[in-house]
C-alpha cells in the first residue's frame, strides 16, 4: 500500500508504533520520514522517496490498533500477500515489460525496498486546483489508468488522489503498484460492478457534479470494449 504524506502527528505516532526510525541514512543519503502504510515506511531527499518494507512483526503492531486480536500470524499472511504483487512487478521491470515512467521510475531491489522519483501527490494538486483544472486532472487519470490495459495490468485500488502523482512533466504516475492486478478476469469482475464508484473510489474523494463528471469520464475509459481492445496477454 501507498505511504501518503501525513501531518506529524499521525506520522510520529505511526513511527512510534512499528518502531521506524524518523531519519536514516541509505546508501551514504540522508532520508526523512513522510509517511507510512501497511506495506512501507516512505521516507524522501528533495527528489526522491526511499519505501523500506513493514516487517510482519510491525504490520502486527499496526493493525492491531484496529484489532486486538489479530495473532502474529495472521499478521506475517498480510505481510507477505502484499509483497506478491511487488516481487511480480520486479519482475516485468527487470524483463523491460512494463515502462518505469509511468510508475515514476521505480528501482525495486531484492529486499523489496523501492526507490521512485517525488513527484506531486495528486491531492495536493486537486488542492490547489480550480473545478476546470480539477476535471482536466479527472480525464488524464482515467486515461493512465486504462493505458495500464495494454500491458496486461489493472489498478483495482481506484485510490486516485492517495496513490497517483504529477510528475516534473505534468504526466499522472502510479506511486503505488501495491494494488495492481495482472488478470484479466480480476479487471473484467471490477468493470462490471464498477469498483470505481464505491467507497474506496470515487465516492471517497468527490461528490456533487464532480463526482458526476468523474463516474462519466470512468464509464468512457473502463468497460468491458476498452479493456478488450486494449488488454494485452503478452505483457
Amino acid at each position: 500500500m501507498s505511504a501518503p504524506i501525513q501531518q506529524n502527528d499521525s506520522l510520529a505516532k505511526d513511527l512510534r508504533i512499528t518502531g521506524c526510525p524518523k531519519e536514516l541514512n541509505y546508501e551514504g543519503r540522508d532520508w526523512t520520514a513522510i509517511g507510512q502504510g501497511y506495506q512501507y515506511t516512505a521516507y524522501g531527499t528533495s527528489d526522491e522517496v526511499l519505501k523500506i518494507p513493514l516487517t510482519a512483526e510491525q504490520v502486527h503492531a499496526k493493525f492491531r490498533i484496529y484489532d486486538a486480536g489479530m495473532t502474529l500470524e495472521q499478521a506475517e499472511e498480510i505481510s507477505s500477500n502484499g509483497f506478491i504483487v511487488i516481487r511480480l512487478m520486479k519482475e516485468k521491470l527487470d524483463e523491460q515489460k512494463l515502462p518505469k515512467n509511468i510508475f515514476a521510475n521505480p528501482l525495486i531491489n531484492s529486499d523489496l525496498s523501492v526507490m521512485q522519483d517525488k513527484v506531486l501527490p495528486l491531492r495536493e494538486a486537486f488542492n490547489c486546483a480550480d473545478e476546470l483544472e480539477k476535471q482536466k486532472l479527472i480525464m488524464q487519470y482515467a486515461q493512465m489508468a486504462s493505458d495500464l490495459f495494454q500491458y496486461g495490468a489493472y489498478e483495482t485500488g481506484f485510490g486516485l488522489l492517495d496513490n497517483f502523482g504529477l510528475d516534473a512533466k505534468g504526466k499522472i504516475v502510479l506511486l503505488d503498484f501495491g494494488e495492481l492486478t495482472f488478470d484479466r478476469n480480476e479487471a473484467l469482475s471490477s468493470i462490471r460492478d464498477r469498483k470505481w464508484m464505491d467507497d474506496r473510489g470515487g465516492c471517497k474523494f468527490f461528490d456533487g457534479e464532480l463526482l458526476a463528471y468523474y463516474e462519466r469520464v470512468m464509464e468512457v475509459f473502463f468497460n468491458e470494449r476498452v479493456l478488450d481492445k486494449s488488454w494485452s496477454s503478452n505483457a
